[in-house]
């Protein structure tokens, strides 16, 4: 078993910087010779220990987790977001400009015309 710190993006509470975290307690097995406590009582037991260090919360996992340092802070999320939103914005634009205009005549036609007409059109 190990103990680790996952940094989390700070927070800002009434115009303070927090610096949050979660404890990770990775490759947890119980006690082979009959468990001596369940597994919610260690996890709960792990989650009040990680609060009352001042972390955000506490997570209790059988299979090794490997804690990367410092790979997500507020702004570096905030600049990802940013990042993706204009590449998406773009794509649909190029989408848009490759697009066909299709123009139905007005009249007796129905919905199902109208995609029975598409579907051939796009044969």
């Amino acid at each position: 078993m190990r103990i680790q710190v996952l940094h989390l993006p700070d927070e800002t509470v009434d115009g303070e910087e927090i610096a949050r975290f979660a404890l990770v307690l990775d490759e947890y097995a119980p006690d082979p010779d009959g468990a001596t406590r369940d597994d919610t009582d260690v996890a709960q037991t792990f989650r009040n220990f990680a609060h009352m260090v001042g972390a955000k919360d506490g997570l209790v996992v059988d299979r090794r987790v490997e804690v990367v340092e410092n790979t997500a802070t507020q702004k570096t999320v905030h600049d990802i977001v940013l990042m993706l939103d204009d590449l998406i914005t773009k794509r649909l634009d190029q989408h848009v400009a490759a697009r066909p205009t299709f123009h139905f005549q007005q009249g007796g036609e129905t919905t199902s015309d109208r995609v029975r007409l598409l579907t051939e059109r796009t044969r």
